[in-house]
């Protein structure tokens, strides 16, 4: 009886082996992308809300996130990146959703044991954030 071929991953035994198979990947990873907006007909913008799904997932990301990109400040029409992060900062959509986040958090939090509690400055930080929010009405 033949022996049956192991799929599990070896360790990486170089450091050119390691910054290739990452890149590989990569390349892999957008063949598989091309095929399947191919066959599914995506739009432009279909695939970039894929690409952004992906970045989402792949780093774990519950709420809202941007990508800042440096081409863009070749250019007068488009914000610095500074403005962009602040205009973030101060969106009602990313703020309601950190001060959602901070009261989940704190509620988790009382309920465990003093030693796993967070530190008190964070604890702090998002009572601020859980007032703030309640303050602008998205918060009971």
């Amino acid at each position: 009886m033949a022996k049956k071929k192991s799929t599990k991953l070896q360790p990486a035994p170089t450091a050119e082996w390691y910054n290739y198979s990452a890149d590989v990947t990569v390349k892999e990873t957008m063949v598989a992308f091309h095929k399947a907006a191919t066959k599914y007909g995506l739009s432009m913008f279909q695939a970039s809300w894929v690409a952004l799904q992906v970045v989402k997932d792949i780093n774990g990301y519950e709420g809202p996130f941007g990508i800042i990109s440096a081409d863009n400040m070749l250019y007068p029409q488009y914000p610095l990146p500074s403005q962009k992060a602040k205009e973030c900062e101060e969106s009602d959509d990313w703020l309601k959703w950190v001060c959602e986040q901070a009261e989940i958090l704190l509620k988790k939090d009382k309920q465990r044991d003093k030693q796993a509690q967070a530190h008190p400055d964070v604890v702090s930080h998002w009572e601020k954030l859980v007032k703030y929010g309640k303050e602008k009405g998205w918060l009971k």
